[in-house]
């Protein structure tokens, strides 16, 4: 810590803790590999976060970020408990970073800017449901069949479909095999504008459907993509099949 500039340097393990909130600082820099975490509620304010070169961050239930500009960046995570409320201007996912979310919760950010560069990503990959549950998980009677959400999932029941076609927010649906999930849900406004040069994604591994992106912003830019992919088959020594797609909703 410097108590000149009020700047926060973090280089190795680091935990904010509810005793010392709220946090008011300058600038916190997170590089060189660095972790941190916050306990439940625990309250930040500064100008700038940067995690870079490594580094992740995990928030917590509850936890309050006043933070104009958040940069991610050089290979870094910021992983989002999806109880949080995050006020900010300005995010960028840049150098091969991402945002991503505990499993079965919804990752939503509203901000104004947010920019993805290539090679980064905001991603519920793997973050819906686990292996045979969800509401288009395959039954008894199918259970080598691939899960279903916004499409059907292979030899699944026409019938096992679920959600909104027009605001896409539930999770999907996991299937029957190995270490199966379904896909996560996305949530982000973006009031101004939306840089989009990487991945936005909510994929179901092996077995499982994808989930849900719903996205809306006032400007979208970028050559990125924007992903609910089902997972692949799974064929140990038979086969349990793919998963369905599932829903992405964007307005602009």
């Amino acid at each position: 810590f410097d108590e000149s500039t009020n700047n926060l340097y973090i280089n190795n393990s680091w935990q904010f803790r509810i005793n010392d909130s709220p946090f008011v600082l300058n600038n916190i820099y997170v590089s060189n590999g660095a972790k941190v975490t916050a306990e439940v509620g625990a309250q930040i304010t500064a100008n700038d976060l940067l995690i870079d070169k490594n580094s992740s961050f995990t928030l917590a239930d509850n936890q309050i970020l006043n933070i104009p500009t958040i940069t991610i960046d050089g290979n870094s995570t910021l992983t989002l408990s999806g109880s949080e409320t995050i006020t900010a201007n300005t995010l960028n996912v840049t150098g091969n970073s991402m945002v991503s979310i505990l499993p079965e919760k919804i990752l939503s950010l509203t901000i104004p800017n947010i920019t993805i560069a290539a090679g980064s990503s905001i991603s519920a990959d793997a973050k819906g449901y686990p292996g045979g549950t969800g509401p288009g998980a395959p039954t008894l009677e199918l259970d080598r069949a691939g899960a279903s959400y916004g499409g059907v999932g292979y030899l699944n029941s026409t019938t096992s479909i679920y959600g909104s076609e027009t605001e896409p927010i539930d999770f999907g649906s996991g299937g029957n095999g190995y270490h199966p999930r379904g896909g996560g849900a996305i949530r982000l406004i973006s009031t101004e504008t939306f840089i989009n040069n990487g991945i936005v994604s909510a994929n179901g591994n092996n077995t499982s459907s994808g989930g849900s992106v719903f996205i809306t912003a006032n400007n979208l830019i970028g050559e990125g993509s924007i992903e609910a992919v089902g997972g692949v088959a799974y064929c140990p020594n038979i086969c349990f099949f793919m998963g369905g797609g599932g829903r992405v909703a964007v307005y602009y």
